[in-house]
């Protein structure tokens, strides 16, 4: 502890220099300085100035002790970047000078929503597609087909080669019914053919035989 003694005046003050108990806080919004005084520091007897040219924070304090007695203090506290210089609050209380330095507030941007688009079934319709996504979209069909559609076209041929078969065997029988009724007339036209000469001759047979008699 130090004493000083001011020359020139009519009364001789003399300074005893102390050096407060400090505490360095850091919280989301604001960094805190607390400085431990004594209990009888008034805040009248406190100042407290923000030097730019060294972005730190000067306190000074002094108070009488007894007769011509002093007791004081200066204390310089450097200020972050980030400390909103414009705001620093100060309070003392039971002894405890609490220095509020708050940080800036950096509003955030607002989110942009994303639309809710609603679907009416015709999204794909007029989509251009690039030439990889073409031939990738191609192959998925050509696979798809393959897979999905294999078996109702061979159920389908095989009803296509089914019904030619059936047709076939028709024209067939029909060919054959034919066959054995045109074979039927032939034969029937033989039989009158056969019939019509035996009748001729009968005929004239009998005939030749009466005309002999008489």
């Amino acid at each position: 502890m130090a004493a000083r003694t001011p020359t020139g005046g009519l009364t001789a003050i003399q300074y005893e220099d102390f050096k407060p108990k400090s505490e360095f806080k850091e919280e989301e919004g604001a960094n805190i300085l607390l400085l431990h005084l004594p209990a009888d520091f008034h805040k009248e007897q406190i100042k407290i100035k923000y030097v730019r040219s060294s972005s730190s924070i000067r306190v000074v304090g002094e108070r009488p002790i007894s007769g011509n007695k002093w007791s004081r203090f200066n204390e310089a506290f450097p200020v972050s970047q980030n400390c909103d210089v414009q705001t620093i609050q100060a309070k003392l209380l039971n002894g405890v000078l609490t220095i509020t330095m708050p940080k800036p507030t950096i509003e955030q941007p607002p989110i942009p929503q994303k639309p809710i688009s609603t679907s009416t079934g015709n999204e794909g319709k007029d989509k251009t597609l690039t030439p990889l996504e073409a031939r990738t979209e191609e192959k998925m069909k050509k696979q798809t087909d393959g897979k999905f559609e294999q078996k109702p076209n061979e159920d389908f041929f095989a009803e296509k080669v089914k019904d030619v078969k059936n047709a076939a065997a028709a024209a067939k029988k029909i060919v054959m019914e034919l066959k054995e009724e045109r074979q039927s007339l032939v034969n029937i036209g033989v039989a009158v053919l056969v019939i019509a000469a035996l009748g001729t001759y009968i005929y004239y047979t009998f005939g030749s035989s009466r005309n002999s008699k008489d």
